[in-house]
């Protein structure tokens, strides 16, 4: 069975594109009915036989919803509760998040993961200092 992926992203970002577009921000509600719209047109249209949805916004859910069937075959519909085999899909999703926090400028991709991470406990004969967030991504 064919996994959701990009396109979804790939859709709302563009749709976010014209939303900070606009002179201020869109209300939670917005975006929300803006992205579960999409979501349902893209079920609808066979690109994707499920998907989930979670979008957090200011720290709290704004939209957790599932789309469409979580299992084709056996036709069970995707629901709020679904687990989602994500596998490397996450991948993307950190590389993008990152990607977003360095336009913000909240990190750079030369900057030692051990000054982002200084809790963290390395191997012995890692050097974590030289080692970049660019590393790792």
């Amino acid at each position: 069975m064919r996994r959701p992926g990009g396109l979804l992203v790939s859709a709302v970002l563009g749709s976010a594109a014209g939303l900070a577009a606009q002179d201020s921000r869109p209300s939670a509600q917005v975006i929300a009915g803006a992205v579960d719209s999409l979501a349902r047109r893209i079920v609808s249209a066979g690109l994707t036989p499920g998907l989930g949805v979670a979008i957090v916004m200011d720290g709290r859910t704004i939209l957790s919803r599932g789309y469409g069937f979580a299992d084709l075959t056996n036709r069970v519909p995707a629901e709020e509760s679904t687990l989602w085999y994500v596998a490397s899909t996450s991948k993307s999703f950190t590389g993008f998040a990152v990607s977003l926090l360095a336009v913000q400028g909240a990190l750079e991709f030369n900057q030692s993961i051990a000054t982002l991470l200084p809790g963290a406990r390395w191997h012995p004969e890692v050097d974590p200092t030289k080692l970049t967030l660019a590393s790792f991504l």
